[in-house]
């Protein structure tokens, strides 16, 4: 029956249809291509106030004591170095403290065997221009070997390698103060998360 076919203009339209909606989803895989996409949760809100004094106070506290204890207590003795990616490790211990990045296990383990690693390769590589590579990426590997990941560690692997020569020539001993600043940080952690209403650690090992 001929009233029963598409006329050209309705298939013209049907056609136009099929096109668009083929258009639609190439263009929006593109869009999913180009977007960067957020794994696991959105970006993070703007924190009430409280949060941001909390934080704050808490990233203060820490960082002071590691400063005190540098400069003044100890006279600038090499063993309390104060390490540039004890910043990044405050932030963490003090406004995300139940982050495993946070936790003691991967706060001390993470920083001591960065910095165990970027001293040996400092020591049987040199100081050449892939050592940084080798050190982070190598520190890298033994975190997440051992179950330590804490990405501000990879500033340590790096401060071990690229240690200037009046401290790259105490080997090892670079070590005591990744870990004693780790431990210091994880100490006031604990006490400060806990006084303001917060539970640290989650967990220990």
């Amino acid at each position: 029956m001929g009233f029963l076919r598409p006329t050209r203009a309705g298939r013209f339209w049907q056609m136009t249809a099929k096109t668009r909606a083929a258009l639609e989803m190439r263009w929006s895989k593109a869009s999913g291509l180009l977007q960067p996409r957020a794994i696991g949760e959105p970006n993070l809100p703007t924190p009430p106030l409280k949060e941001l004094a909390t934080a704050g106070t808490g990233v203060f506290t820490g960082i002071s004591a590691l400063s005190v204890l540098h400069f003044v207590v100890a006279g600038e003795d090499p063993r309390t170095l104060l390490l540039a990616s004890f910043g990044a490790t405050s932030l963490l211990i003090f406004t995300f403290p139940h982050r495993s990045f946070s936790q003691p296990r991967n706060v001390v383990g993470g920083h001591v065997l960065a910095c165990i690693t970027g001293v040996a390769v400092r020591s049987f590589v040199g100081a050449t221009v892939l050592s940084p590579a080798l050190a982070v990426s190598f520190a890298c590997c033994v975190m997440l070997v051992t179950r330590t990941f804490h990405p501000p560690a990879g500033g340590t692997a790096l401060n071990a390698v690229l240690a200037p020569p009046e401290l790259a020539s105490i080997g090892f001993e670079l070590v005591i103060p990744s870990a004693l600043g780790s431990g210091v940080l994880v100490f006031l952690g604990l006490v400060f998360n806990n006084l303001v209403g917060r539970r640290y650690p989650v967990y220990w090992k």
